[in-house]
């Protein structure tokens, strides 16, 4: 018997460090896609001050829309992102 009962120490030691190892994979990932979004919406940040010096053409107005837009996007993935955390 003692060796089934080494058996399943080491099974689960070793699904342990698989589990562990999983994800601190998976943070890595998440951070990097953080720090992604957060370069992306200092971009976006820095357009926006452009857009409220600049003249209101259609096209601006457009430009911010789809920032605006992308904006709403990075919110939730975020959100996502943080749901994924807690799980």
């Amino acid at each position: 018997m003692p060796s089934c009962a080494g058996a399943d120490e080491l099974w689960t030691a070793r699904t342990t460090v698989l589990t562990t190892a999983y994800i601190l994979g998976m943070q890595e990932l998440v951070q990097q896609r953080i720090r992604k979004l957060r370069q992306e919406i200092a971009e976006i940040g820095e357009a926006n001050k452009l857009h409220l010096q600049s003249a209101k053409t259609p096209l601006a107005v457009a430009e911010q829309q789809r920032r605006l837009q992308r904006l709403q996007e990075i919110l939730d993935e975020l959100m996502a992102l943080t749901d994924w955390k807690k799980t």
